[in-house]
């Protein structure tokens, strides 16, 4: 109710009220449902995939017949990709700043493409593995700068490095970049700026483009089957492209790489739990980042 009696007064009564707030509970209620609904997804498929190759692997072991398909060198980031449901179950503990950080990320982002995160992740810690970058974290920062930063730091082997993967030789070369720019740099760029600089395009969806990458190399390997988009062009125009299919045969010869890879995962997650939780917190403000605005 408005009234003037000299100044503007104004006041909702119930009904008001009621109208303010339907609309902000109405879409709190489809945030809720669709992060339920996805992560129910989630868990469905990898509950699939996992069926699906157990079953390729004991009918494999009980042939008499060799694959005739060799399985090439896979990197990090293309098994956390498809194996993420593994590396999630495999992640220690987490550290309260990390939980608070990782909370409001997925509240921004819908929980949408958790596997972005470990993706890029998997790739820094096999970057570090093959002795391409250091990673240390630096002290937590005031109100500016309030989570641990994890910085990455290039080794002089980085700069001959060749044959890496798309993501992995991305992300090197972001690394090295970001530190050719700046100059009288007295710090090494944490992994928040080597992704930003990685993702160098204005993205809508920057968690998305990261999968694409992964899976477009995957395809390359031969992790998915060809392409057969049979929709129709109503379809084609409006939906996006065709979900992407696995080989699970290809997969299956591919299982010790992920088993290997998965347990390094582990293993980095036991000897150094907080550097792994602050490098997967960072990584993905460094994706949202990238978030087009617009």
């Amino acid at each position: 109710m408005i009234n003037y009696s000299g100044s503007w007064t104004f006041s909702l009564n119930w009904l008001g009220w009621y109208c303010l707030g339907l609309p902000v509970a109405l879409i709190l209620l489809f945030v809720l449902t669709n992060s339920r609904n996805r992560k129910a997804a989630e868990t469905r498929s990898a509950s699939k995939l996992e069926t699906d190759l157990q079953q390729e692997i004991s009918r494999s072991a009980a042939s008499e017949h060799s694959l005739s398909w060799t399985a090439p060198r896979l990197p990090a980031s293309i098994i956390a990709s498809i194996w993420t449901h593994r590396f999630f179950a495999n992640t220690t503990q987490q550290f309260a700043e990390t939980r608070r950080y990782a909370t409001t990320l997925a509240a921004v982002t819908w929980n949408f493409n958790k596997a972005a995160p470990y993706i890029v992740a998997a790739a820094f810690m096999s970057l570090r593995d093959a002795g391409l970058i250091r990673m240390s974290m630096e002290p937590r920062g005031k109100v500016l700068d309030s989570f641990q930063r994890v910085r990455i730091e290039p080794t002089d082997l980085a700069r001959s490095s060749s044959n890496l993967s798309a993501i992995e030789g991305g992300l090197l070369y972001a690394s090295l970049a970001f530190a050719e720019k700046r100059f009288g740099r007295s710090t090494d760029p944490p992994a928040f700026s080597v992704v930003r600089e990685w993702i160098h395009k204005t993205q809508n969806r920057p968690s998305r483009w990261v999968v694409e990458v992964a899976v477009q190399q995957g395809r390359e390997l031969g992790l998915y089957e060809p392409v057969v988009d049979k929709r129709s062009s109503f379809r084609k125009l409006f939906g996006g492209g065709p979900k992407p299919v696995y080989s699970i045969p290809h997969l299956a010869a591919c299982e010790d790489q992920a088993v290997s890879c998965v347990s390094r995962w582990r293993e980095f997650g036991a000897s150094e739990p907080e550097l792994q939780q602050r490098l997967i917190t960072e990584v993905a403000f460094g994706i949202d980042a990238r978030q087009s605005r617009s």
